[in-house]
């Protein structure tokens, strides 16, 4: 049985739909809601493989047979939640969290590119085949900004102000607003595309398929262009990635390395962890700063104080949704 067909055939059933509301009313984003009743699913199926077919019938044995059934350790941190759940709406009289084992994830040192081999990457486009001017534009979003490839996949013309040279948009993954400079790379390539190569289409999305109906490109297809460009660079990824969000921690790295506060990588990045805890792992020895994003993010972060951009090219004023002429 493949585990997307998983059915439960008792009334353990009912809790999966509670815990699916429970987290709605915690503002989990949908595709957060669905993560969390998948692998509350697959618990509650291994509950009733171990006999149980109602709340009041879950037990320590129980639990541990549903846990050791998981095929991953990562699920552990899920279940735990899960069980707490049913014992504060009060499915369960105890509360068997306790007995599941919590489980982190190592933490990796970060797939990262230097930046003479982004350049490469960058290079090995070919721009003048078939979608070359819109893989290009779109691999200068995820090297230059770090931008999701998510956000990339569907990004609308709303979102970009070619006039005020900023995108703004809303993130997908945590439904924070972001705006960031339209760096004149960045704007020069997308303007190539949209001139020369873009199909004809009244679509509200930037980038778009080559074949009718013209939906918006995949982040499947994001990873399968970034991969195509670190291959024909010639660069050995080794145990690096090869998607777009590489390059997120990439720009980290070189940002947390140039001595850029934590807050303003943050705020690059589009994070909501306030704590910047979740950055410190991407500082390590590197060659002696440049001061490569230093510009880029004291207008990203102070974009109408002129005493911080003094000194500094044109400052990005607030989106207004304009679309190139």
């Amino acid at each position: 049985m493949r585990r997307e067909d998983i059915i439960l055939e008792t009334s353990l059933g009912r809790l999966l739909e509670a815990y699916a509301d429970h987290c709605r009313r915690n503002g989990l984003r949908e595709s957060s809601v669905q993560l969390y009743r998948k692998l509350a699913l697959r618990f509650l199926k291994g509950l009733e493989d171990a006999g149980v077919i109602e709340a009041a019938g879950i037990g320590p044995h129980e639990v541990s047979c549903a846990c050791l059934a998981l095929k991953s350790n990562y699920y552990l941190s899920a279940i735990h939640t899960f069980l707490r759940f049913l014992t504060e709406e009060g499915y369960t009289q105890r509360d068997y969290s306790c007995i599941v084992p919590l489980f982190k994830r190592p933490q990796p040192m970060p797939p990262v590119y230097s930046e003479a081999e982004i350049r490469r990457i960058e290079a090995a486009v070919d721009r003048q085949g078939p979608h070359g001017k819109r893989d290009y534009a779109a691999l200068l979003l995820a090297t230059r900004l770090g931008i999701r490839g998510g956000d990339i996949a569907t990004l609308t013309f709303e979102e970009l102000d070619f006039k005020r040279n900023t995108i703004c948009l809303t993130q997908q993954k945590t439904a924070v607003l972001l705006s960031l400079p339209m760096l004149p790379e960045i704007k020069a390539a997308l303007l190539d595309y949209l001139e020369h190569e873009r199909a004809s289409s009244d679509s509200a999305y930037v980038f778009l398929s080559l074949k009718p109906p013209f939906s918006h490109i995949s982040v499947h297809l994001l990873g399968k262009l970034t991969s195509t460009a670190i291959r024909s660079a010639g660069i050995v990824p080794g145990g690096r990635k090869c998607g777009p969000h590489a390059f997120r921690a990439s720009l980290a790295s070189s940002m947390v390395n140039d001595d850029v506060p934590y807050e303003v990588v943050r705020n690059t990045l589009g994070h909501t962890d306030g704590s910047g805890a979740g950055l410190r792992c991407f500082s390590f020895p590197r060659p002696t700063s440049r001061r490569t994003f230093e510009t880029r993010c004291r207008i990203t972060l102070f974009p109408d104080d002129p005493e911080s951009n003094r000194d500094l090219p044109g400052t990005p004023a607030a989106h207004t949704g304009t679309m190139p002429a």
